[in-house]
Parts: C-alpha cells; sequence; structure tokens
C-alpha cells in the first residue's frame, strides 16, 4: 500500500476519491508509514481490506486533511476467494475502531465510515454476529461526528443453522 500510494504522490494536490481494490495477497504490511496527510484534496476513499490488512494503517487514513468518507470493502475482485461470514473478525473490529478514534482525536473531517461486508458464504454463524459488532462501533462513535454505515445482511441471524 505505501507504494501504490507514493506512486499516486505527484497527484496529491488533486485527487478528491481514490478506490483501491483486493490485491492477490493479503497485504501484511498495511500503510507501514506512509500519511495521507500530503492528500490535500481527497475526501473519499475506498480501500479493500484485504490491501490495508487489519492492523495499524488508521492513523495514516486519518491524517488526510480533507477526508469524509472512508470505505472498507471486504469484498474480492476475484471469483476465486469467495466472502464468508466469519470473515469479520474482532481485528476487524479494533481496526475501525481505531480508525474512528484516530479521526476523532485528529478532529478530523471524516464523516462517515462504510463497512461493504457482503458474504458469498454463510457458513456456521460466529460468536459475534458481524452486524452487531458494527452497530456497536456505529453507537460508540455517534457523539464524535463519525456515522458508520454497512451493508446490510440479506439474512437474519436465526436463518443461519449450525451444520
Amino acid at each position: 500500500m505505501a507504494l501504490l500510494f507514493s506512486h499516486l504522490s505527484p497527484h496529491r494536490k488533486t485527487l478528491r476519491s481514490i478506490e483501491i481494490g483486493s490485491f492477490d495477497t493479503k497485504c501484511p504490511t498495511g500503510f507501514d508509514g506512509f500519511s495521507l496527510a500530503g492528500f490535500e484534496s481527497l475526501e473519499t476513499l475506498e480501500l479493500a481490506e484485504r490491501s490495508t490488512g487489519s492492523r495499524d494503517g488508521y492513523e495514516e487514513i486519518a491524517a488526510a486533511p480533507r477526508l469524509k468518507r472512508f470505505s472498507w470493502n471486504f469484498q474480492n475482485d476475484d471469483s476465486v476467494m469467495k466472502v464468508c461470514l466469519g470473515h469479520f473478525r474482532q481485528a476487524d473490529e479494533d481496526w475501525i475502531r481505531g480508525l474512528a478514534a484516530a479521526a476523532a482525536r485528529r478532529k478530523s473531517p471524516l464523516e462517515n465510515i462504510h463497512i461493504i461486508f457482503e458474504p458469498d458464504s454463510w457458513d456456521e454463524p460466529p460468536e459475534v454476529w458481524p452486524w452487531d459488532s458494527m452497530d456497536d462501533i456505529a453507537k460508540d462513535f455517534r457523539d464524535a461526528g463519525i456515522t458508520v454505515t454497512y451493508t446490510e445482511p440479506n439474512v437474519t441471524k436465526s436463518q443461519i443453522v449450525p451444520y
């Protein structure tokens, strides 16, 4: 990610929106210290979860001085890797909380964090329903002026039958 954004740097004064899909493999290093502070026109950013990893990087994103909307996309750009119900984990919840907390701490203009999570496979239900976690995050950061939105599930918890 840091390398990719370094290639976008020559356009940092003019880019208003960036959307980056998933890489072939999960990116373990995320932003690796590369800050978006110099992207002075950036208002919307959508990144694949596989591109950011589930650790760090949120401080670098929250540094974007005009970023209003961040979307975190769990969908894959290929047909091989399916998104399963269990793909939204505690580490992902922690990452989103980290981003929202960093934005609030910096008094960032970030207004909305949108989570794109549409499982292809409705496997055995996880201990915590992903959308309950997303609701909790939304409640926790409402007072900070950050709305957390997400794609609605197309089934309910009660419709998931354990194997």
